[in-house]
């Protein structure tokens, strides 16, 4: 399961093969950006999984890509934080 745009953007072979893409409407420095940013504008999503599926990415769909960001905006983890020295230990 993908839990961020930058695995996402990870499939492709290089940051330039998903800037050259017909269905994605950005270039290299753009794509540069989302991968350091672990962002992926809202408005590419549709280019970026359109160009996912024809290239066999079918874990790549919008939904995906809004369960990413969902995630994102309310700070929920991508992968859990672990849990402070004796947090749930009983009381003695």
């Amino acid at each position: 399961m993908l839990n961020s745009f930058r695995e996402v953007i990870g499939l492709w072979p290089s940051l330039r093969a998903l800037s050259e893409e017909p269905e994605v409407c950005a270039n290299l420095i753009a794509v540069r950006k989302w991968h350091q940013r672990d962002s992926l504008p809202s408005e590419e999503w549709m280019g970026v999984a359109k160009a996912a599926q024809r290239r066999g990415f079918d874990e790549v769909t919008v939904e995906l890509l809004a369960r990413i960001k969902a995630a994102s905006a309310i700070g929920g983890p991508r992968h859990p934080e672990p849990s402070p020295p004796g947090e749930f230990q009983e009381a003695s």
